[in-house]
């Protein structure tokens, strides 16, 4: 006969085992956005998981609207909340997800608008990156980390996380590399040799790093760190709000208002999980450029 104390214990391990599956699936990127949304709801709840109701998660929302967090943001959050409920439903340790719960009551998802206003041009990227002699090695390696970003419309996780391994030959004139995006899909990009020899000359091979970008301590880059070198750098230089995720939104409206390229061939390319995502955000928005290609 399974004796009380097993039986609990059981449980325990079922419980450990369902939440370390479910938080290992997700990406480094995901799981440090989750940490820091659930420290914020719980440090405003000061109550245990297992204790929260759809009061509580309601009282929260409540409190982000009055302190100015946008829509989106919120939305995101409530997103995150309802994860860690299921995983928590799953494992046994809860009955009802109190977000689900909120629901059927109230409708708690913040309208927002998905329309993608580019305030950069290709223009002003290249203002930006038009490199003197005097210039620092810093200033040369953040113009050339904004390039390479304004070329491929990569998200600036997926950007530092590059690796010398990933790339391969495709032609005379181009390499691919392979990107590891949003819930670990994988895709390729395309890289011309020109522009890899610029890397190569600032962030030489070195088997003190397996990334192709890399810090003085020949580390992967953080991409908080380098979001705001990328806004300081774009403020500096020509007196204009710019950060990474704005490039890959120049990139793919040139692409796709500018050079009239295939919606789903674009989509695939940025890694978009579904090409509705790129027809919602982004087709009839125009670009306020000249060139018919990103040529930076």
């Amino acid at each position: 006969m399974t004796k009380k104390n097993e039986v609990a214990l059981y449980d325990s391990n079922r419980a450990v085992d369902v939440k370390k599956a479910a938080w290992n699936s997700l990406s480094e990127e995901s799981q440090k956005a989750y940490q820091h949304d659930y420290r914020l709801f719980f440090e405003f709840t000061k109550k245990d998981a297992k204790n929260i109701n759809a009061n509580d998660v309601l009282s929260y929302i409540e409190h982000l609207r009055e302190n100015g967090y946008k829509n989106s943001s919120i939305n995101r959050k409530a997103a995150s909340l309802s994860k860690m409920f299921k995983v928590m439903k799953l494992a046994g340790e809860i009955k009802e997800n109190p977000v689900e719960v909120l629901k059927q009551f109230k409708n708690i998802s913040m309208k927002t608008n998905k329309e993608v206003r580019i305030s950069l041009s290709i223009a002003d990227i290249k203002k930006a990156t038009n490199m003197k002699k005097s210039d620092s090695i810093t200033a040369m390696k953040t113009a050339l980390i904004i390039k390479v970003l304004a070329m491929t419309g990569l998200r600036i996780s997926e950007f530092t996380g590059m690796k010398n391994k990933d790339i391969t030959e495709y032609d005379k004139q181009n390499k691919t590399v392979r990107i590891v995006g949003k819930g670990r899909k994988e895709r390729h990009i395309f890289i011309g040799d020109d522009i890899l020899k610029e890397i190569k000359e600032l962030y030489p091979d070195t088997p003190k790093s397996e990334y192709l970008f890399y810090t003085i301590r020949k580390t992967r880059y953080d991409r908080r760190v380098l979001w705001l070198q990328i806004k300081e750098f774009f403020w500096t230089r020509i007196g204009k709000e710019c950060h990474p995720h704005l490039l890959r939104h120049a990139y793919i409206t040139q692409k796709i208002s500018v050079e009239k390229r295939d919606i789903k061939a674009v989509s695939r390319f940025v890694g978009h999980a579904d090409v509705s995502t790129t027809l919602n955000m982004y087709v009839d928005k125009a670009l306020d450029v000249n060139e018919s290609k990103i040529k930076i």
